[in-house]
């Protein structure tokens, strides 16, 4: 069946159809991600729902597949995807899960140009200020689903066209944001559009009570339905532009080691960056005149204390959503953004990440390394990693593993530095028991002179013989043999990016070698490492002990997500 679309007053109005359509009623429940708008949780509450909030995949600030089925109950009646700043949400994940309990899946498609292949029941999508098409306050709901096309096309019967009083309002409004967006100073005018909109002098974003609001009985209005197509086919044409534009946006920022979402493909809304000090940056930025966009600053956008309790949502159950609200800034991506401007927002955060901040700009390394170099890594480890085996054997015993790591045909390192001052490193191979053998072979005329001393005391012998049998050891049976062997970064570099631009960088290389997952076994007491490997989408598979008394958790993360 071809989708048949409808068009309502606003996006959320167009979700609050659907919803109705499907036969949602007061008591049931409705999934949707944390990291939202304000707009798509609003329909609910009109509707006596309880939405239930899931946490969201970190690389893509969208819904997390992986929680989703953790949230469905008897009383789930949809689940609602959103591809946020136009990233696409892995639907054919969301929909394993969705589909074998019954429950419908609804695509947010604000953030989305058009034209969309919609894999849900329905999708609905928002042609206001800041969206990928601008026409005016109006929204769409495009249902693929015949018997709920059937329902909401009896129901649309009911809808009647807002008041003349409104359409004027929305008109000159639309008039004034043509205008401002013209001269290129739209952005400055939020602050003053917002004042406007609580003193009921312009039509604003936010309902108080959705209950009372009359905009859920009314259509398009006339004017933007008449604008709409045009608008849409405008839009389209500036895909290629928006395309060069994230490329751009991408190559600079990962010049400089902050993290970017993965590519795919999609023309992007706004490319999103976490930072560490939001605040700072989004200030920094208006003092030059840089459009930075700081939403979405809590997880239900912008609700805060009583109002965001009253939306359905607990602080504490979406953690990767609310790091991302007090970390992610937004840069635009519109066709009349030129080059200078997001050169310019890349070199706002480049000067924060350096002289800004006193620090040098930070780099990643890929080799090769010099001797000082790979003499730094050996010092961290030995230093972040005090309490492990191989740190007991002391630097010149490290730094001759690493020495063999770097030159090694089956590993990769990659070391962050700053300045001239190494202050992080990645390391894998494609296959550690390889490795082993490789280092025997062809090391043990340096390694047994060096090593010798260390070695010769019975406990360290049995670690040194459970070290050589680990590869072996007890582990899944499907586990690749690719793996993460070692990763620190300094802590005064914590939480600037470096440890996402390493681990990123590791898992490119592993993904052009052909890998297509990757294991990670970290020690139990590494609570920070196992907040990052989950945080990047690393699934938990089993646990295992490298040495006798020292449990370790096992991970895999599969290398589909990764682009190179």
């Amino acid at each position: 069946m071809r989708p048949v679309t409808f068009h309502y007053y606003r996006g959320r109005v167009a979700l609050h159809a659907i919803l109705r359509g499907l036969g949602v009623a007061p008591g049931d429940e409705v999934v949707v991600q944390a990291y939202t708008c304000a707009a798509v949780v609003e329909p609910l509450r009109r509707l006596g729902v309880t939405p239930v909030f899931v946490d969201i995949d970190p690389l893509t600030y969208g819904l997390d597949a992986g929680k989703l089925a953790a949230a469905l109950t008897g009383r789930t009646r949809a689940v609602i995807v959103q591809h946020t700043f136009g990233i696409p949400v892995d639907m054919a994940a969301v929909t394993a899960v969705a589909g074998p309990a019954g429950v419908p899946v609804i695509e947010d498609c604000a953030h989305v140009t058009g034209p969309v292949t919609v894999r849900g029941v329905a999708a609905f999508f928002s042609y206001e200020w800041g969206k990928p098409i601008v026409a005016g306050v109006g929204g769409t709901a495009v249902v693929a689903d015949p018997d709920l096309a059937a329902t909401m096309r009896r129901q649309y019967a009911r809808y009647r066209e807002p008041p003349l009083r409104r359409e004027l309002i929305m008109q000159a409004q639309y008039t004034a944001h043509r205008t401002v967006s013209r001269l290129g100073v739209t952005w400055r005018l939020r602050d003053l559009y917002r004042k406007l909109a609580g003193l009921g002098l312009v039509v604003g974003s936010y309902a108080a009570d959705p209950g009372d609001s009359p905009e859920y009985a009314w259509r398009m209005t006339r004017t933007v339905r008449w604008r709409l197509g045009r608008r849409t086919a405008e839009a389209r044409k500036q895909i290629a532009r928006r395309t060069d534009l994230t490329h751009r946006y991408r190559a600079g920022l990962e010049q400089l080691s902050l993290l970017t979402p993965p590519p795919t493909g999609a023309p992007l809304l706004r490319m999103p960056v976490p930072v560490t000090d939001k605040a700072g940056i989004v200030k920094a930025a208006a003092r030059q005149r840089i459009e930075v966009g700081d939403w979405f600053t809590t997880p239900v956008h912008p609700l805060s204390g009583e109002a965001l309790a009253a939306a359905g949502y607990t602080e504490g159950t979406c953690p990767n959503a609310e790091w991302a609200a007090n970390h992610v800034i937004s840069f635009p991506i519109r066709a009349g953004v030129r080059d200078a401007d997001a050169d310019r927002g890349v070199g706002l955060l480049a000067d924060w990440m350096g002289e800004a901040s006193g620090l040098p700009r930070i780099r990643i390394r890929g080799g090769p390394f010099t001797d000082e170099q790979v003499r730094a890594v050996a010092r961290m480890h030995a230093t972040e990693v005090a309490q492990g085996f191989l740190s007991s054997l002391g630097v010149p015993a490290l730094e001759l593993l690493y020495r063999h790591v770097a030159a090694s045909k089956y590993c990769a390192m990659f070391v962050a530095e700053r300045g001239n001052e190494p202050v992080g490193y990645i390391c894998g191979t494609r296959d550690t028991a390889a490795l082993y053998r490789e280092f025997v072979l062809h090391r043990w005329w340096v390694a047994v002179p060096a090593l010798a001393p260390k070695l010769l005391r019975p406990s360290r012998i049995a670690r040194t013989i459970e070290t050589l049998r680990y590869p072996r050891a007890a582990m899944p049976a499907d586990l690749p043999r690719a793996e993460v062997i070692n990763f620190v970064v300094h802590p005064d570099c914590r939480g600037l990016g470096v440890a996402q631009a390493l681990f990123r960088q590791l898992t490119r290389w592993f993904a052009d070698q052909g890998e297509t997952a990757v294991k990670i076994v970290t020690g139990e007491q590494q609570g920070r490492a196992h907040g990052f490997y989950e945080k990047s989408g690393a699934a938990l598979v089993g646990r295992t002990s490298v040495h006798r008394g020292v449990p370790s958790r096992i991970y895999r993360y599969g290398l589909d997500r990764v682009h190179t």
